[in-house]
């Protein structure tokens, strides 16, 4: 249930609380006003828009009694639609005085708990308010009469007019709007990653019920909760936006935002770097309110794979492999098919430069994988665009190698592009198990020699 409101209008702040009539006894603090919340009213709240507010006229009734009519309008932001506990006043301190007393009524119907004037420890030295609490109103109380009653002490000292109890306005406290935006940075990797709508609803509501717990927890006041919304997701851009009721609320979460940032955030989309985000790095910033700024980089898996002096690194020849592998029934139902998808990149995109990046063809392909568990293969598949499939049965390199192998392709580009390598596993293996390093690793080469081309990419089931 969302918490009861302090109504503040002006130089009013109104509260309510139990009590009919009470008398002002001289104020002896037993704590120092800090200051800390200079302006009215003088403690950490949302001053947004919410369902209640007062009538601009004030009926001045006589015998020191003036009251206030209480407008409840339903709305939709974060102040909204709640109960009404209390109203508070700005006042000068002048009207602290022994003896003074003041009442209060709603609809005719003396308050619980009596009203009370008071010296707020978070505001500045001298500065003073009168509480009217308890209220107990809410948006079925539209046109209620909320009537204050003020008499002077025996000596006709206190205030008794309405004119005589608030001080100059206090300036507004300014909201604060915010978003924390994941981004991914610009690298040269095919295909590019990008971030779809499910990545982004993942996001945003991580990070969102996050802060807007923490904030509660804290006791910080959001004028408007942090929330999904589908209109900040773009496919290099993750935004989650609320607004804080200040700059100093902000300020209050800025390291808690750092941390959430660096160890949780930045992983909220995938706990580990998989292949589709090899030579990316994601960075979490916030654009106002706090300063903070973590990066996370997921760098490619090296290794001395395939295990002879050619060519090994990416985009050294035109022929790449897709970063996400497919599955599928095998031709038993006790088997599945593996599928590494080759792809040819665009005419754009930047070879590495030496001899290789002239390559037209592919001659074999080598997947690093445990031979110890080479009775688990039951073949590959090889399809390639023209709709032509073929069968092969497993071929594997020198022992110790831990080369699955497929020889004797004669691929060009437009063969290339789009076929597919699968191997037929065992269901009682899976395709991390079977592959090296729980990753599948994937060399296209354009030769037989020791001294071919041999790019080599990174691949797993989505």
């Amino acid at each position: 249930m969302a918490p009861p409101l302090l109504l503040v209008a002006s130089a009013l702040a109104l509260a309510w609380a139990c009590g009919a009539t009470a008398q002002v006894a001289p104020v002896e603090l037993a704590y120092t006003q800090t200051g800390a919340v200079p302006y009215f009213p003088f403690f950490l709240c949302a001053r947004a828009q919410a369902s209640f507010s007062l009538a601009p006229v004030v009926t001045n009734v006589g015998g020191g009694q003036y009251c206030f009519t209480l407008l409840a309008v339903p709305c939709n932001k974060t102040c909204c639609n709640v109960p009404l506990k209390k109203i508070e006043f700005n006042v000068y301190s002048s009207c602290l005085v022994p003896g003074a007393s003041v009442s209060a009524t709603v609809n005719g119907v003396p308050t619980a708990v009596s009203p009370s004037f008071d010296r707020p420890q978070d505001g500045p030295p001298g500065s003073s308010i009168l509480r009217v609490t308890q209220l107990g109103l809410n948006l079925t109380s539209n046109g209620a009469k909320i009537c204050i009653t003020l008499k002077p002490n025996s000596a006709g000292q206190g205030c008794t007019t309405l004119e005589q109890l608030p001080p100059s306005p206090s300036p507004p406290i300014s909201s604060c709007d915010m978003c924390i935006d994941l981004t991914i940075d610009p690298a040269r990797v095919f295909p590019p990653y990008q971030f779809d709508s499910f990545t982004c609803e993942i996001v945003q509501t991580s990070i969102s019920y996050d802060i807007n717990e923490k904030a509660a927890s804290m006791g910080l006041m959001l004028a408007q909760n942090f929330s999904v919304d589908a209109s900040k997701c773009s496919s290099d851009k993750i935004s989650v936006c609320g607004k804080f009721a200040s700059e100093s609320d902000a300020a209050q979460l800025e390291e808690w935002t750092r941390i959430q940032a660096e160890q949780f955030w930045v992983y909220s989309f995938a706990s580990a770097c998989t292949p589709v985000m090899y030579g990316y790095s994601f960075r979490i910033t916030t654009d106002k309110c706090m300063d903070v700024e973590k990066s996370r980089t997921c760098s490619l898996v090296q290794s001395d794979f395939p295990f002879c002096g050619c060519q090994r690194k990416r985009y050294s020849t035109p022929f790449y492999v897709s970063p996400s592998a497919s599955s599928e029934q095998g031709r038993t139902n006790d088997t599945t098919l593996y599928c590494f998808t080759l792809g040819v990149l665009p005419n754009d995109f930047a070879l590495l430069p030496g001899r290789c990046n002239s390559s037209s063809k592919v001659a074999k392909v080598e997947i690093w994988a445990n031979e110890d568990r080479r009775g688990k293969l039951r073949g590959f598949r090889l399809s390639t665009p023209d709709g032509k499939t073929r069968w092969l049965s497993p071929s594997w390199g020198d022992k110790g190698s831990n080369t699955a192998k497929v020889s004797g392709l004669t691929w060009n580009r437009a063969t290339a592009n789009g076929a597919e390598v699968c191997m037929e596993l065992k269901n009682d293996i899976s395709l991390q198990e079977f592959c090296v390093s729980n990753v599948c690793s994937i060399s296209l080469f354009d030769g037989h020699s020791s001294k071919a081309c041999c790019p080599t990419y990174q691949s797993v089931v989505a």
